[in-house]
């Protein structure tokens, strides 16, 4: 809600890459024209940012059904390790795509974190039912397999979705 009422919330708050000259096409914020400091900060902040009530929606849902059984499993302290852990490597992987490509897209929301924790329930529990659509009862091990696989597939073509598939896989 805040990054609603608040919108620069979302332009500061949200992971940037840092560069010597801003990219063709590309509408550079007067901090990204030289070292961005608040890049350590934009690790762990640009997961609390998400693009629209859908996205914030299903990352919400993914951690209300892992997260009991992972903090069961890890405790509190451990669920947040591996949850920011997954967050901020998210981050640094699209950071060096950026390095790489010299594409460069401001990164939003919580799927690397989510991600994490879905992938280590997969490990941990590969038979535990998820209900697609709340019907289809698959294994948990399909679901995150799926996911990484169609994230790979969106990486390998190129896709220009507007989805950051590196925070994710």
């Amino acid at each position: 809600m805040l990054q609603q009422i608040v919108p620069e919330i979302g332009r500061y708050g949200a992971l940037r890459a840092w560069w010597s000259t801003a990219p063709a096409g590309f509408e550079p914020l007067p901090e990204d024209l030289h070292f961005n400091f608040a890049f350590p900060i934009q690790l762990v902040t640009y997961a609390f940012l998400h693009a629209g009530f859908g996205h914030i929606f299903f990352n919400c849902l993914f951690l209300w059904f892992l997260s009991p059984e992972l903090e069961s499993s890890y405790g509190k302290r451990g669920l947040l390790r591996i949850f920011f852990g997954g967050a901020v490597l998210g981050g640094l992987l699209q950071w060096a795509w950026w390095v790489k490509t010299q594409h460069y897209l401001p990164v939003i929301g919580a799927s690397g974190g989510v991600f994490s924790l879905l992938v280590l329930s997969a490990l941990k529990w590969p038979q535990r039912p998820i209900y697609l659509w709340g019907l289809l009862p698959i294994p948990i091990w399909v679901l995150a397999g799926g996911y990484v696989l169609f994230n790979f597939l969106e990486l390998i073509r190129g896709a220009n979705t507007g989805t950051s598939v590196l925070a994710h896989l």
